[in-house]
């Protein structure tokens, strides 16, 4: 019953992979997630939740999330009911564990591929924002303070998404699945206690991917012990399947070429990042302590930067947001919820003066950078005769 369960659950979360990766066939998709939405709203129904409606908020944590998990249980659970009244007689599946361990791996090993590339080409955690810079500890959530921890740093960007996309890649191959799946599991028991311990809402998913590395480990625990209390350890090979060497090196062409083509693929979304981050670059980033300003807006300090702009005024820990629009070398127009306007900029050395229209008004506005972020002057250092912990 057990396995049963886990081949349908498998099932469940696995799909529509491989379908998804086949070029123009993204509204497979999307059919699929729309029908799961559907199901978890009728199902919230049912057992008297108010399901939110399905918006994209980059949250895998929602309640809808959760509704979903809860109705994947429940129709495993189901299927495995209704197989083995079916097949009640049989006791062990072989080819049905074979044909569903590859699809994990394959699975597994796509996800941690991708995660592993967004990191080392710091899509996932970009460089802290300038008004990041400017804010206090206590002001953080906990995301976000993990978000500038990981951000700060591109050699650890690269070591982690190294190790992702090792574990990854080591899963494509049936030899070599037990080295991805022990890796894996470390790589994810961390990716699992930072999103529990920092609040980040991808739990549920990284729960999922480290049980399913745990259960690809599963079938060599024995061997594996036997090797740590100084047993023989005798080879097992859990995926046999009648294959000529043709068909082997042609498997193996598919494998080089996907890897590749995901490196490609992840590689331009790199690119494209890094295009969209620069079209944002201006000669006034950075932070500002405000000279001058008119005396009703109570300004305090500035900082501009990744096409926004953020304005701190008296007594509001908490910046107000603007969004920026750079229409020409020297002028920019401010829209935020609490007014806007368009105004030109001139910058000479640290001094920024600011002119134009605010909420209909005229304005003029002085302002003068502060001191580069510590947190960046710093550097390493091989040599430390004391810490330097501030």
């Amino acid at each position: 019953m057990a396995f049963r369960f886990g081949v349908v659950f498998a099932a469940i979360l696995v799909l529509p992979f491989p379908l998804d990766l086949i070029p123009k066939t993204s509204f497979i998709s999307e059919k699929y997630g729309d029908l799961w939405s559907w199901g978890a709203h009728r199902f919230g129904d049912l057992i008297g939740l108010d399901v939110p409606p399905t918006r994209q908020t980059g949250s895998g944590d929602t309640l809808e999330a959760w509704v979903m998990l809860l109705l994947s249980v429940l129709l495993a659970l189901l299927g495995a009911a209704i197989w083995s009244a079916i097949d009640r007689k049989r006791i062990a599946y072989p080819r049905v564990a074979a044909v569903t361990r590859i699809g994990l791996r394959y699975w597994l090993g796509y996800t941690m591929l991708s995660y592993g590339f967004a990191k080392v080409f710091k899509t996932q955690f970009p460089d802290p924002q300038p008004v990041r810079l400017d804010e206090t500890l206590g002001q953080m959530s906990p995301m976000g303070l993990l978000w500038t921890f990981m951000g700060y740093s591109l050699p650890y960007n690269l070591f982690t998404g190294a190790a992702e996309c090792l574990g990854g890649a080591l899963l494509l191959f049936r030899r070599t699945t037990t080295l991805g799946s022990l890796l894996l599991i470390a790589v994810l028991a961390n990716v699992v206690m930072l999103n529990f311990c920092y609040d980040v809402p991808v739990k549920m998913y990284s729960v999922e991917l480290l049980i399913v590395a745990i259960v690809l480990l599963w079938p060599d625990l024995g061997r594996l012990a036997s090797v740590v209390f100084g047993f023989a350890a005798p080879a097992t090979s859990d995926e046999r399947w009648p294959m000529t060497r043709t068909w082997r090196r042609v498997g193996m062409g598919v494998k080089l070429l996907a890897l590749v083509s995901l490196f490609y693929q992840q590689l331009d979304q790199g690119f494209d990042y890094a295009s969209k981050i620069a079209e944002f670059v201006t000669p006034i980033d950075g932070r500002y302590d405000v000279v001058s300003a008119p005396p009703d807006l109570h300004m305090t300090r500035v900082a501009s930067g990744y096409g926004a702009l953020f304005v701190w005024t008296e007594g509001t820990p908490q910046p107000a947001p603007f969004q920026a629009t750079f229409e020409s070398p020297h002028s920019v127009t401010l829209e935020g919820r609490s007014g806007g306007g368009k105004l030109t900029y001139a910058k000479a050395g640290p001094i920024v003066i600011l002119d134009g229209t605010w909420n209909k008004r005229p304005m003029h506005v002085v302002l003068h950078a502060r001191e580069p972020a510590l947190l960046y002057t710093r550097g390493f250092h091989w040599v430390s005769e004391v810490p330097f912990n501030r």
